[in-house]
């Protein structure tokens, strides 16, 4: 999925997210690629179990004529974009989300909230067209989670510390080394600091 996404944008569309959000393109497209699998990651987990699939699946199917990258600087200010993430990551783990990739990629949180909000609608509108191509539903929590696993080492230890963080999942904490002893920065929820509680389970729920 990174790979369409970036076919999709091209050099016009991460040049135009580069100039709303006021950096260079290496930077816009780090923000682009860390919640591209930030959302990958939430939308793996509310898969995971019967009722979370269908109601993705509710809300893919809405997405099945849109387009979103033929207006990508519109998105910013997109509520689909800000709908999806509530029901995806929550309020609380969108906050933690910025937070996390703002540290990861030394830009302004309040930025970063902006490029998630393009982005969602982006996965939506992607994840649409495989589901369409054959993709199993049952199988798109795995699929998802794969490549979102699958996006590079040091991306992949970011992403994995924040789902941890937003989730309250154990298993994501595990498959990480522990960053407290790197040097690096350390990132929510990462070992030696309090666990949030996981947000309760997204219902069915068809006003996506």
């Amino acid at each position: 999925m990174q790979d369409d996404l970036f076919a999709k944008l091209g050099p016009q569309g991460i040049q135009q997210i580069a100039g709303l959000i006021g950096t260079d393109t290496e930077s816009a497209k780090g923000a682009v690629q860390a919640s591209l699998g930030t959302i990958m990651g939430g939308m793996a987990h509310q898969a995971e179990n019967m009722e979370g699939a269908q109601s993705l699946r509710s809300a893919v199917d809405q997405h099945t004529d849109s387009d979103p990258f033929t207006n990508v600087t519109g998105l910013a200010d997109d509520n689909d974009g800000r709908k999806i993430l509530s029901h995806v990551l929550g309020d609380q783990g969108t906050d933690r989300a910025a937070q996390g990739i703002s540290q990861f990629m030394g830009i302004n949180s309040r930025t970063v909230s902006k490029v998630l909000t393009m982005v969602a609608p982006m996965v939506m509108a992607m994840l649409a067209k495989r589901l369409r191509q054959g993709m199993e539903p049952e199988t798109m929590s795995k699929d998802l989670d794969r490549e979102r696993q699958d996006m590079g080492s040091g991306l992949g230890d970011l992403l994995g510390g924040l789902l941890g963080a937003i989730f309250g999942d154990q298993d994501e904490e595990r498959r990480q080394p522990d960053r407290s002893e790197s040097g690096a920065i350390p990132m929510p929820g990462a070992p030696r600091q309090p666990r949030p509680q996981p947000p309760p389970r997204r219902s069915s729920n068809p006003d996506w």
